[in-house]
């Protein structure tokens, strides 16, 4: 488990691996320090690892973005000779 504490923007980010996150007393203390910054009115955010492979997911992820960025180059192409021929 790793805790960083954002004093200026009152912000906790605590992040967990896959075996913490299987950790029942682990999680009772993540409980715990959630209630604590709460009352002090900080914003928490608990990140839990997953089990899938990163590299896998984030090739995935570019190259739908690689995608969705030529599909929206195609249709800005299309509505600029739609525009010139008017």
């Amino acid at each position: 488990m790793q805790v960083e504490v954002h004093e200026k923007k009152k912000l906790v980010c605590i992040w967990l691996t896959h075996a913490d996150s299987e950790n029942s007393a682990l999680n009772e203390k993540v409980r715990l320090l959630c209630s604590h910054f709460n009352m002090n009115k900080y914003t928490v955010a608990v990140f839990h690892s997953g089990k899938q492979s990163l590299r896998e997911l984030t090739s995935d992820l570019l190259k739908y973005n690689r995608k969705l960025f030529a599909e929206r180059e195609v249709k800005a192409e299309k509505g600029k000779t739609a525009v010139r021929s008017l």
